[in-house]
């Protein structure tokens, strides 16, 4: 099977959780989005992949079977209740299908550049 190499971004308080319990589990939108995207900022994760409620502060690398993802698809916008945007969203997404991925190791966190 072929295996995937992509990313998942988080807060360092999410990070902690994933780091001991070695596993991404699925947030409040029920799915678990991973991306190819390769991105340095956690301002620029936020808007590229429509990030609310919570602070893009680290990533990590995981590898998964393509057999595991759907997509990818370029992420919405995120539009505020005044219909303004608040993210322009169009970073690559694929979502995980099952709400849990077991890892095999504890990730390796990079820390992200802020604005």
């Amino acid at each position: 099977m072929e295996k995937r190499v992509v990313f998942f971004y988080t807060s360092r308080y999410r990070a902690q959780d994933v780091h001991s319990s070695q596993c991404l589990r699925a947030g409040p939108s029920g799915v678990i989005y991973l991306t190819p995207d390769n991105l340095e900022s956690g301002a620029e994760a936020a808007a590229a992949l429509s990030v609310k409620g919570h602070a893009v502060e680290v990533r990590c690398e995981v590898e998964v079977e393509s057999t595991d993802l759907t997509g990818p698809v370029a992420a919405l916008p995120l539009f505020g209740p005044d219909g303004d945007i608040l993210r322009p969203g169009g970073g690559r997404e694929y979502v995980c299908k099952g709400p849990t991925l077991h890892l095999k190791h504890a990730p390796q966190w990079k820390h992200l550049t802020i604005p």
